[in-house]
């Protein structure tokens, strides 16, 4: 996982030199190893961590209030539901690494 995250680092740093800001493109990333890396942060437990993922396979299908619910649901934190957590990411684009939810 390291590896992807240098390139990661790699490809914000090409945007950000081209005058390519979070504001022009957004990077998604489908990595069940990212979201129980994130979700061990939020003390999700390994038994949630199925569940949790059903939930996000419908992210797309359904309305940003019913995956907040069912995550909530399933005791997921405010911060990673919402993505208060990608504030500190230390890439500065905007990336929807667990819950590519619209926020606005």
């Amino acid at each position: 996982m390291e590896a992807e995250a240098e390139i990661l680092a790699a490809i914000t740093t090409f945007f950000l030199r081209l005058g390519i800001t979070s504001s022009d493109v957004g990077i998604k990333i489908s990595s069940r190893k990212v979201l129980q890396a994130v979700l061990s942060c939020y003390d999700v437990s390994d038994e949630s961590f199925a569940p949790v993922c059903v939930v996000v396979d419908k992210i797309e299908k359904l309305p940003r209030e019913k995956i907040v619910e069912e995550l909530a649901g399933l005791n997921v934190a405010a911060e990673a539901i919402d993505g208060r957590w990608l504030h500190s990411f230390p890439i500065p684009l905007n990336l929807s690494l667990v819950f590519p939810l619209p926020l606005k």
